[in-house]
């Protein structure tokens, strides 16, 4: 009995490791930093143009409807 749990754990510790695989790790790394350099890309534009980010805001907003 001893010796069955002990394989059920193995395979299941197997099957875990074979669900994130690393190229799930490196895409979510990825959709990460993509996300951080929107968000640089968004506040460097409005400490430099705050203008520029209220015109560009007001146009999107009239592209939506």
């Amino acid at each position: 009995m001893r010796r069955l749990r002990r394989a059920v754990a193995t395979a299941g510790v197997l099957f875990e490791s074979l669900d994130y695989s690393s190229f799930d790790g490196t895409h979510d790394r990825i959709a990460q930093l993509e996300r951080e350099l929107g968000r640089l890309k968004k506040q460097l534009r409005q400490s430099r143009y705050p203008a520029a980010v209220d015109a560009y805001n007001a146009s999107a907003a009239t592209r939506k409807r």
